[in-house]
């Protein structure tokens, strides 16, 4: 066999495989997602289908709680979970069923942000819980979608001189979008909360949709970059207009602008002159 020979046939069997990889990837990704929509509702106003009744349910579930540096109380999430009725009567709940599976409702990622860690739900609730008494608290009074949840992370606080006092949260109470359902789609508001549980304040308005934040330690100012719906579309992408607000996290209220307008006017004229 000669060498030209030799090597298509090793490039074909190492093209099949790469092929055959991408397809399992795809396949995978597919059943992911299929799983996820199945056994998780797409926001807080779904509804069992018609004709599903006698199939499944809407069943509550309270995550592992989110143990918070520098807090005297366990955080637990409360989201929900479409159940098979199948499964419930059989009581067929094995660790590949729960909700620390693929499907599961939420996810609690250590990623650095600013000393912090995030719970990327959603879920609906939180409930605060005394580590000493046990004495618990909801956080809302009325049902919402928690996007996301932040909140300082003992790996990243240790050698921070300055702790920081506040559990970040984006949530959406509205149904902005109009499709019948309140989820990321909708405006996601940013808010503050104490670490145990106290004093939610809204800090961004409820017509703009949080994108990301940094916290400066030194300062203890919070900025939250948010998108307008400039178009009027009732999405939020990159053709709307994006702002910075600051917020005192010692005095927690309504964002304000960082960049003044006439700056802003300014910035423009000089780089679009």
């Amino acid at each position: 066999m000669n060498i030209d020979k030799f090597s298509k046939i090793v490039w074909l069997i190492i093209g099949s495989l790469i092929l055959f990889g991408m397809i399992l990837g795809l396949c995978t990704t597919v059943f992911s997602i299929f799983s996820f929509n199945r056994y998780h509702p797409d926001g807080i106003e779904a509804q069992i289908k018609k004709g599903q009744e006698n199939q499944y349910i809407l069943k509550t579930v309270y995550e592992m709680p989110l143990l918070t540096e520098g807090s005297d109380f366990f955080v637990v999430p409360v989201s929900l979970k479409k159940v098979s009725k199948d499964q419930e009567t059989k009581g067929a709940w094995s660790r590949s069923s729960d909700t620390s599976s693929s499907w599961g409702s939420g996810s609690y990622s250590r990623v650095d942000y600013m000393g912090y860690s995030f719970f990327n739900g959603p879920c609906h609730n939180l409930i605060f819980i005394n580590k000493k008494s046990g004495q618990a608290e909801k956080l809302l009074n009325e049902r919402a979608y928690i996007d996301s949840v932040f909140f300082p992370d003992k790996k990243y606080l240790a050698e921070e001189k300055t702790k920081p006092t506040f559990i970040l949260l984006e949530i959406a109470k509205k149904d902005t979008n109009g499709d019948g359902t309140i989820n990321n789609k909708d405006a996601l508001a940013g808010y503050l909360v104490g670490l145990d549980g106290k004093g939610l304040t809204q800090i961004t308005p409820s017509d703009t949709n949080m994108v990301s934040w940094r916290y400066d330690q030194d300062s203890k100012k919070l900025f939250v970059k948010v998108v307008e719906d400039t178009n009027g579309d009732k999405k939020f992408t990159e053709e709307d207009n994006e702002k910075i607000l600051i917020v005192d996290t010692d005095k927690p209220g309504m964002g304000q602008e960082l960049v003044p307008e006439d700056i802003k006017k300014d910035i423009d004229h000089v780089i679009h002159q």
